[in-house]
């Protein structure tokens, strides 16, 4: 067809009518691409026929193509396009070996569904089809889909990551999907997240959006959210709690040993310690006030009042909508200030340990508490409306989160809460744009409809004798390109002459933290820990993929995971790329045991050799066979004792060709368990780590095709006669 390319269509047409081939297989192609001619599939198919019936059997695929495409205006196109695959089919054509096994999967176009027949001519086209590279990676693919699936073939979860990987390490991005969908039905989120993240990271489109699904469903998957971070909040306050407990038991018993302080003093403390103990809070609080405006130097006072506030120092409050309590904040840090003013040096270390536990432990909870609240967002699919609201209400409690405890926890949050609460102000801030910008659009429109008026009427003044009415001088302004071209004109001078407002683009990238700024107007950035035991590499995935779910994407959050998770992603793809190439290797020389077995050369093998010379009998006895049973014979044959001898004798000499010939067929199919077991055996040894990541065949793999080859063979002999 190529060099017919430059041919002027009438020379093309003169030719094609000669019965050149190679013209009408031209002419095919243009009428269906629409080259120097308008598109006809209909007069493309007939040329294509054409071609085909004087030896173009190449065009095969390309003409069922055509055939089904002009399905719609006959059903023989569709027999038509069945007939052209099937004999594409018989030369090993890769489309075509696919197209009819699609078509027996679906059960279409005529083919009753058999699933058998769509895996055999699926595995055709990899072991005998003539193709590009990109083709086997997609018959790759969609053999892993048969063997996921289990269908046409008993299914093999191993084969078919095997087959998966093969093709995503050709560039089949799609692959990558399969691969991350297999490992989270076996419940191996490890090995998924790999597979996952380069789907995320594809420039498909298709393939990113079906990559972000997964992560969810993979993160989902490792754990309960909302329940598991619960339980783990209840578990961190009861520890704190018993913490604190006991270092105010030891303060309290060092201040009962103690002779610092006045009897009097003293009885107003035990007395505000009985109030709290029978339970009459409300007059627990006026009992230590007593005592710091009675005894202002007296630690004890200030102390217990800032007990009161927190509850026995068991209250968490950063933020109020905790269920343990409201601390009165500001109260609680006054009352300690005078405390540790006042308390003797004896117990200042007890005062200040047990300040910090309670302080660090508030954080904690609070820590806890807000990452509960974005498992919270996350499960509930809140909107950014939602979680910049909750930015707006807690900023400068989150700020001071951070301050006290820079984990990544909180790093990570404020990074993403900072961006929602950024992109949502952007949104509002577009949609002011649009709505002022859409504004002065309708003002220019109403303006521009009063020039065509004014037009119309100056048309209709100036040439009253042309235009009788309002609606023909309209007509006359819209249609011709005169005018058209004037108003446009205008329409661009009222523009120009407007302030149009200039959308945001919705993205943010931050590179560095300033402590002294964050809070305010000034931009938050990604913050890296130093202490390597605040790393938690499942809120990392945790964020990245709520981040997502906000339509935000995160910016160097990889610096995040620790080093144990980044070797582990590392090594997971090197181990994958060598297992993949090591695959290669093990299938290129599987299929050459293949290929030898279901060849039966004779020069490869010497039980090849004796199979051939037993099947040369094997036909003989065969003919004879069918000549002594044959009923037209048996009316011209001696009839009685030498007839029955003769049946006899043929059938016994069948039957020992026919044992014969199945005796060296069990050999054959011995020696090809032994050539497969040893090239297991060989791959367990090359590549012992590599090996639980790749998929060897069953010794007995190549029995069926032994037989059907045997079977062929016998076939082909008993059809000579």
């Amino acid at each position: 067809m190529e060099s017919y390319n430059n041919v002027l269509l009438e020379e093309l047409i003169k030719m094609a009518s000669k019965k050149d081939a190679d013209a009408q297989a031209e002419l095919c192609r243009r009428y269906a691409e629409g080259i120097s001619v308008e598109r006809n599939a209909k007069t493309a198919v007939e040329w294509g026929e054409k071609a085909y019936s004087r030896g173009r059997t190449d065009i095969a695929a390309y003409l069922g193509n055509l055939c089904m495409e002009c399905k719609d205006v006959s059903a023989e196109y569709i027999t038509k396009a069945i007939k052209y695959y099937n004999q594409g089919a018989q030369t090993n054509d890769i489309e075509c070996l696919c197209k009819l096994s699609m078509f027996y999967h679906n059960g279409e176009c005529g083919l009753v569904k058999d699933d058998n027949k769509s895996f055999e001519l699926l595995l055709q086209a990899l072991t005998k089809g003539a193709g590009s590279e990109d083709d086997f990676t997609y018959i790759r693919f969609l053999l892993g889909n048969a063997y996921r699936e289990g269908i046409g073939v008993k299914q093999n979860f191993a084969e078919a990551v095997c087959l998966y990987v093969d093709a995503a390490l050709k560039g089949y991005e799609e692959a990558n999907i399969k691969l991350a969908e297999c490992y989270l039905d076996e419940g191996k989120t490890e090995d998924a997240e790999f597979y996952i993240k380069k789907a995320c990271e594809s420039e498909n489109s298709d393939v990113a959006y079906v990559g972000r699904e997964l992560y969810g469903k993979m993160l989902k998957a490792k754990s309960a959210f909302v329940s598991d971070q619960t339980e783990n909040l209840e578990a961190l306050t009861g520890e704190k709690d018993r913490a604190v407990s006991e270092k105010i038991r030891a303060l309290h018993d060092a201040t009962e040993r103690s002779h610092a302080f006045e009897k009097e003093a003293d009885r107003l403390v035990h007395n505000a310690e009985t109030l709290m103990k029978i339970g009459n809070y409300k007059r627990v609080y006026p009992a230590y006030d007593r005592v710091t405006y009675e005894y202002p130097a007296d630690f004890r006072g200030w102390y217990n009042l800032a007990r009161v506030f927190t509850n026995n120092f068991a209250s968490y409050s950063i933020f109020p909508e905790e269920k343990y309590g409201k601390t009165e904040e500001a109260e609680f840090y006054e009352n300690m200030a005078y405390a540790e003013r006042t308390v003797q040096d004896e117990f200042a270390g007890m005062l200040a340990s047990i300040k910090n536990m309670y302080v660090e432990g508030c954080i904690d909870i609070s820590i806890a508490q807000m990452k509960n609240t974005l498992y919270n967002f996350f499960a509930q699919n809140a909107s950014t409306d939602k979680i910049a609201e909750y930015v707006r209400t807690y900023e400068d409690k989150l700020v001071y989160l951070f301050e006290k405890r820079p984990c990544v926890v909180t790093a990570l949050s404020l990074h993403l809460l900072r961006n929602i609460l950024n992109n949502d102000n952007i949104r509002k801030y577009n949609e002011k744009v649009t709505a002022h910008n859409n504004s002065i659009n309708a003002k220019i429109d109403q303006k521009i409809q009063d020039y065509i008026t004014e037009l119309a009427q100056n048309l209709r003044i100036d040439r009253p004798k042309d235009f009788a009415s309002n609606a023909e001088a309209l007509e006359k302004i819209n249609t011709d390109e005169e005018y058209i071209n004037q108003v446009q004109a205008y329409r661009e001078q009222l523009k120009s002459a407007q302030e149009y407002y200039t959308e945001i683009e919705n993205t943010v990238a931050y590179d560095f933290y300033e402590k002294d700024k964050f809070g305010s107007e000034s931009a938050y950035a990604g913050y890296y820990p130093q202490n390597k035991n605040e790393f938690d590499d499942e809120y990392v995935d945790f964020i990245v993929s709520f981040a997502d779910k906000c339509g935000i994407q995160m910016h160097g959050y990889e610096a995040f995971y620790t080093d144990e998770r980044k070797n582990a992603i590392y090594n997971a793809y090197d181990l994958t790329s060598r297992a993949a190439a090591a695959q290669d290797s093990y299938y290129t020389e599987y299929y050459a045991l293949e290929r030898k077995y279901s060849e039966f050369d004779q020069n490869s093998d010497k039980l090849f050799v004796e199979i051939a010379r037993a099947l040369v009998k094997y036909e003989i006895a065969y003919g004879e066979y069918q000549k002594a049973n044959d009923a037209n014979v048996f009316k011209q044959m001696f009839k009685g004792r030498e007839v029955k001898e003769s049946i006899e004798g043929s059938t016994a000499m069948f039957e020992s060709a026919q044992e014969t010939v199945d005796s060296i067929a069990k050999s054959i199919i011995a020696s090809a368990h032994d050539e497969v077991s040893s090239l297991n055996a060989k791959m367990r040894e090359l590549y012992p780590k590599e090996i639980e990541h790749m998929f060897l065949c069953d010794e007995s793999s190549l029995d069926d095709v032994i037989k059907a080859r045997v079977a062929t063979l016998k076939s082909q002999h008993e059809n000579v006669q």
